[in-house]
């Protein structure tokens, strides 16, 4: 983007991550882009639906156009790099519950409810059209009244003079213009475009979606924070670890580089993944260290 400074994105994403996310949850637009610049620096939304095509989506969670600092740079941001965020104590902590007490406590599970509810959308959810109407010879102007929220916006389509669709507008953060903050139901209001009769009504998301079944045990809460922390922490330099710390490293990063073999047959991007093997759960010891200390040995495999 040329009114924001050039720089590669090198870090992609997967079809795995994407699909990890549930409709509502904001974070995996936040978290993956789902825009490319045009040639004048506006935002294009993705709209490719194959499976390759999520590999080509990058990490967005460190966007240009937060930076406070200018002139920016190619190849550096001031925008702070996460240490240690609340929300991965409150997984921790769920986590740590889970172990030592043999199945979730409900603090544990409010820990997770907490991380989720944050990321939930309180905005439209699906936009029906349940009469068409007549005589429109252009799209109406659709707006939501009521419901306490603010902010969403939508598009009417229209086909031989009848309202056929209407959709939430493109937004490079949220996914789609859908507003925040609904407590109920708006009414979807039709205005302009030479018709009358148009009607459409509107769902809404609600935060209490976000949270998870009361009823996990064990071995499903551990999965679910598993995933969990891929939703919330991924390209925060934490899942290696993770991975290993589970003992699931090498069959994580197995499995991710079958998946791979299908959707996006010999790519350069799953060179990672093909190249796993046991040894690397853990670092070598640096050879000027081994040269120095005769009596050391080798970590297995290297």
């Amino acid at each position: 983007n040329p009114a924001l400074s050039v720089a590669a994105g090198d870090v992609n994403s997967t079809k795995k991550l994407y699909d990890l996310y549930d409709d509502g949850d904001v974070r995996r637009d936040w978290a993956i882009s789902n825009f490319t610049y045009a040639s004048n620096g506006t935002k294009a939304p993705i709209t490719s639906t194959t499976a390759a095509s999520y590999y080509n989506r990058k990490a967005a969670k460190y966007r240009r156009e937060y930076e406070l600092v200018s002139p920016k740079t190619n190849n550096a941001t001031p925008i702070n790099w996460p240490i240690l965020r609340f929300s991965d104590v409150l997984l921790m902590y769920a986590e740590a519950e889970n172990e030592i007490n043999n199945g979730p406590t409900q603090s544990a599970i409010d820990a997770v409810n907490l991380v989720r509810q944050r990321a939930w959308s309180s905005g439209i959810k699906t936009i029906t059209v349940t009469s068409g109407g007549n005589d429109y010879t252009a799209a109406p102007t659709v707006s939501f009244v009521g419901g306490g929220g603010e902010g969403a916006q939508a598009i009417a389509s229209i086909s031989n003079g009848q309202v056929q669709s209407v959709t939430l507008g493109f937004d490079a953060v949220t996914g789609l213009k859908a507003g925040k903050g609904y407590s109920s139901e708006p009414t979807v209001v039709f205005s302009g475009g030479g018709g009358s009769g148009a009607t459409a009504t509107a769902s809404i998301h609600r935060i209490t979606d976000a949270d998870i079944s009361p009823s996990l045990d064990k071995n499903d809460f551990l999965e679910l924070i598993r995933e969990e922390r891929s939703r919330e922490l991924c390209f925060e330099a934490l899942r290696k670890p993770d991975l290993i710390r589970w003992g699931i490293f090498e069959f994580v990063m197995t499995n991710m580089k079958n998946q791979m073999a299908t959707d996006i047959p010999g790519s350069h991007l799953s060179l990672a993944f093909r190249n796993v093997t046991s040894r690397h759960v853990i670092f070598p010891i640096p050879s000027k260290d081994m040269t120095l200390n005769r009596a050391l040995e080798q970590n297995p495999g290297w």
